[in-house]
């Protein structure tokens, strides 16, 4: 039975398993996979003057959310991506403007960007939200440091003191509460993000489950979204 074309975002903090699972969901669906793009020297960048580069950062990523989005919505093959525009809004450079990086004029002038970009594209079919505890996040940046020291520049983010992804999270839970599309929560506490040689196999956790009912979501005719 060919089944029709479907587009699922994968949202989720610093460190929650999006690649992982957007990859999971890639490979256990055959869907086509729209990867973050990401620049280190941008990052290196944003982590060095937060202040600084905070608008042109947000700016980058918006933008390349928005080529990837319009080239799923074109595909004539189903897709998913690892991370949303409302993600970019109103979770990081809403919480770079509250923590005075970025002032209300840009955060604004994202914002308008945002929907402009957005008026040209439909709904996806599903979201996913990956829920984590700040703990979780914090270990599995520093785990991923160890294994990729180009990451360094996110050392900063496993700081007792830092209360960075601690506020992401609250944003996160706000914007999932509110989001009005069909949407799964997905707690990713458990899930191994990788084994010692950096791979990621079906057998984690309760990960194939939650596969089957993504699966589930997507292709039948409830609507009532699923909590």
């Amino acid at each position: 039975m060919i089944r029709p074309k479907k587009r699922i975002g994968v949202a989720g903090n610093i460190g929650s398993g999006k690649t992982l699972v957007s990859g999971l969901i890639s490979s256990f669906l055959d869907f086509n996979l729209q990867q973050e793009v990401v620049n280190k020297q941008i990052l290196d960048l944003y982590y060095s003057d937060m202040k600084k580069y905070a608008f042109p950062t947000q700016m980058f990523f918006l933008s390349t959310r928005y080529q990837s989005l319009a080239q799923m919505e074109s595909s004539l093959k189903s897709s998913v991506i690892d991370r949303l525009m409302h993600e970019d809004v109103w979770i990081f450079s809403y919480q770079l403007m509250r923590q005075g990086d970025m002032t209300e004029e840009q955060f604004n002038m994202i914002k308008s960007i945002r929907e402009y970009m957005s008026a040209s594209l439909t709904p996806l079919d599903l979201v996913i939200y990956l829920q984590a505890d700040v703990e979780v996040l914090k270990d599995r940046i520093a785990k991923r440091i160890e294994l990729n020291p180009e990451r360094e520049n996110e050392r900063e983010l496993t700081g007792s003191e830092n209360p960075y992804l601690e506020n992401l999270n609250v944003l996160y839970e706000e914007w999932f509460e509110k989001y009005s599309h069909k949407k799964i929560l997905m707690n990713t506490n458990k899930l191994i993000l990788a084994d010692g040689s950096g791979e990621a196999p079906f057998y984690h956790g309760d990960i194939m489950p939650t596969l089957e009912k993504i699966t589930h979501e997507l292709y039948n005719n409830n609507e009532n979204h699923s909590q």
